[in-house]
């Protein structure tokens, strides 16, 4: 009778345990047809350009998310840089050239698929102002190894849009990666 019982508790402490798991890492959504999702995002940005921070850093892990998850033709590559880049400053696109950054995700996206890792989703963990009028914003980028999660602070600004000198929108002006130890979820 003791066997089963120990046998028992140990079945329930596994199941605990894999259920803690799968709630601490988001799942990977289903597959949707990628022509659908960059343009449902280009229309997005069009339309109702994100009024926070916090948005446009989730529009922007949307789109690392199909960068670093999905099997991509080189058109596709590009477009989602192009809308990546809609939600960067002028000052971080005038150090960060088209054609590097799209040789620099190219060469990345090769190497994670050369070691099987794919992003499977992403999380916004904190926000904070610092100093004031800078917003910065950490995320944690999984990935279907564990080893390989990745935790990012993104830094921005309001920009006035040239062509509207009295509109300011939420520009990514860089991040720089930061310790998962580093990150807290916001309660």
């Amino acid at each position: 009778m003791r066997k089963v019982i120990a046998v028992l508790m140990m079945v329930v402490f596994v199941f605990i345990f894999y259920r803690s798991i799968l709630e601490k890492k988001p799942q990977a959504k289903p597959k949707k047809d990628i022509e659908s999702t960059i343009t449902s995002i280009e229309e997005q940005l069009e339309e109702d350009y994100p009024s926070n921070p916090i948005d446009v850093v989730e529009i922007h892990n949307e789109l690392v998310n199909i960068l670093y998850n999905k099997d991509l033709k080189d058109e596709e590559v590009e477009r989602i840089i192009e809308l990546q880049r809609s939600l960067y400053g002028r000052a971080f696109l005038d150090l960060n050239p088209l054609e590097s950054h799209i040789v620099q995700t190219s060469r990345e996206i090769f190497l994670n698929s050369e070691k099987e890792i794919k992003v499977i989703g992403s999380k916004v963990m904190n926000s904070y102002n610092d100093p004031p009028g800078t917003m910065k914003v950490q995320v944690v980028h999984y990935t279907n190894k564990q080893d390989q999660d990745l935790a990012r602070e993104y830094i921005l600004e309001k920009e006035k849009m040239p062509e509207s000198p009295d509109v300011e929108e939420w520009k990514i002006f860089g991040w720089e990666n930061i310790g998962l130890e580093d990150t807290q979820e916001e309660e």
